[in-house]
């Protein structure tokens, strides 16, 4: 009886260090190639190609996607809160612009939590300049853009945000408060939770 078939086998392409995406910065890694052969009585006798290849962190033994070598915390970080800021931009005018107007207070509090949410200064000529150049839309098309980035700490602070526009001119009208319990239900939360953070709004 003839015994064959196919079989992988590793192999070391590199080795190096980067930020393992699982357990943190300065890690060794190995770039591993799966190279598949044929095999006669197990004994692996004709090259076949390669399988496939992935970075292998040795700290961890986690494996990743070739392109994780160039992961960087603090540029996926700096890149979230630029969208991150994008979004409660749109919410927060959504919700200001519910009852028909955005009144001055309401462009001072957007331009203050993007200001601290953001890190980066926002000024009320910013928002303007927002409410002159960004088109109207659905307030929960907005949030589902960042929605499944966000944990519950996350969800919590953009109603937050959203619950303090509404209330900034110190007059809730129904519509505002209608779009804030919109995007917690969009987000995920209960509408005990959104009542929760809005009684905490008003303390």
């Amino acid at each position: 009886m003839i015994l064959w078939g196919t079989r992988g086998l590793k192999s070391t392409l590199e080795k190096g260090e980067f930020h393992c995406p699982r357990c943190g910065p300065d890690k060794s890694f190995k770039l591993v190639a799966i190279n598949r052969w044929f095999t006669l009585y197990f004994i692996p006798i004709l090259p076949m190609g390669q399988a496939g290849q992935y970075l292998e962190c040795q700290a961890c033994s986690g494996t990743f996607d070739e392109q994780a070598r160039n992961y960087d915390p603090q540029a996926v970080a700096s890149k979230f809160r630029d969208e991150l800021g994008g979004v409660l931009l749109r919410s927060m005018l959504a919700v200001a612009g519910a009852d028909g107007h955005v009144e001055h207070r309401e462009l001072e509090v957007m331009a203050n939590v993007l200001t601290r949410i953001t890190g980066t200064a926002y000024e009320i000529e910013d928002i303007h300049g927002a409410i002159d150049n960004i088109a109207p839309e659905p307030l929960e098309k907005v949030l589902k853009e960042i929605s499944s980035n966000l944990n519950d700490e996350g969800k919590v602070m953009v109603v937050h945000a959203l619950a303090m526009v509404a209330r900034a001119d110190g007059d809730v009208a129904e519509e505002e408060l209608g779009r804030v319990f919109k995007a917690g239900k969009t987000l995920g939360l209960r509408r005990a939770h959104i009542q929760q953070i809005l009684a905490l709004d008003e303390e």
